[in-house]
């Protein structure tokens, strides 16, 4: 059995899918509950219980290390007073470095906007800063800046926090996977 992850018709939000031979689940909002619904419908007359991320063998550093070889850059998240900020992508090397970050860095969290929830998705492009807001499937907001610090001026929230610190660059632990991958 392996997850895949899926689409629905909301793009901006993961989707996971598990398969065995030719049965697939439904997509689902976590790799668990994809595990529960294709065992669902593999064993319909069992009720199944999930042990949670231990049944995968995640305690296990051997398995850990092996599902890690090989891949250069693993997304990670780190927590920013309330909010937990989600390393996406630490760009490509280039002439262009924000606090360490490239072209291509992408972080990304979820909160409130306008008294709804919304995905706040972080990017460093090659002439600016952009923070795009999803309020809904079909409605986003996008603000750009020169650095992350008056990108978030211009939006006007969590104003306790520097841009950097949101934006997942002010924290010692990207800094130091930054400057690994940028070399």
């Amino acid at each position: 059995m392996h997850i895949t992850e899926g689409h629905e018709l909301n793009k901006i939000e993961p989707g996971y899918r598990s398969q065995s031979d030719s049965k697939y689940s439904k997509i689902e909002s976590t790799p668990s509950l994809a595990i529960m619904s294709l065992y669902q419908k593999l064993f319909s007359n069992s009720n199944p219980k999930f042990s949670g991320p231990y049944i995968l063998g995640w305690d296990e550093n051997k398995l850990l290390e092996a599902s890690l070889k090989g891949i250069q850059f693993c997304p990670f998240a780190i927590k920013v007073g309330n909010l937990i900020v989600y390393i996406t992508s630490l760009g490509i090397k280039s002439n262009i470095n924000i606090i360490g970050a490239s072209v291509g860095y992408i972080s990304s969290f979820i909160s409130e906007f306008k008294k709804k929830r919304a995905l706040f998705v972080q990017a460093i492009e090659k002439d600016n800063c952009k923070i795009t807001i999803y309020i809904s499937k079909n409605e986003s907001i996008v603000v750009l800046g020169k650095m992350p610090d008056n990108t978030w001026k211009n939006i006007g929230l969590y104003k306790k926090f520097y841009g950097t610190q949101l934006f997942g660059l002010d924290i010692q632990c990207p800094k130091k996977l930054l400057v690994i991958r940028m070399y």
